[in-house]
C-alpha cells in the first residue's frame, strides 16, 4: 500500500494536479470569455449596434471587478443612448 510519506505518492499525484490546475485555468479563461460575450451582447441588443472599444473596456471593468450583471443591464437602460434609442422607437 502506498504511504503519503512514500516519495512515489507525490509523483504519481503530479498528473492529476496539473489536470485539476489545467481545469481551473481553464474555467477561468472560458468564465472572462463569457463576460465579453455578456458585455458585447448586451449592448448590441439593448443599443442596437456593436459597443465602440471604451464601452466595452468600460462595462468589462466594471463586470470584473464588482458589478453584477444586472446591473450592467440596468446602467445600459439608463444611459442617455438607450432613452434616445427608446425614444427612437416610440418607447
Amino acid at each position: 500500500m502506498l504511504d503519503q510519506n512514500d516519495q512515489l505518492y507525490p509523483k504519481l499525484l503530479r498528473p492529476f494536479q496539473l489536470g485539476l490546475e489545467s481545469f481551473v485555468v481553464v474555467a477561468d479563461v472560458v468564465a472572462q470569455f463569457m463576460q465579453v460575450l455578456f458585455a458585447v451582447d448586451a449592448q448590441a441588443a439593448l443599443l442596437g449596434r456593436e459597443p465602440d472599444v471604451d464601452g466595452e473596456q468600460g462595462w468589462l471593468v466594471r463586470l470584473y471587478t464588482d458589478m453584477s450583471r444586472v446591473a450592467v443591464v440596468d446602467g445600459i437602460l439608463g444611459s442617455a443612448e438607450f432613452s434616445g434609442v427608446a425614444a427612437a422607437m416610440g418607447f
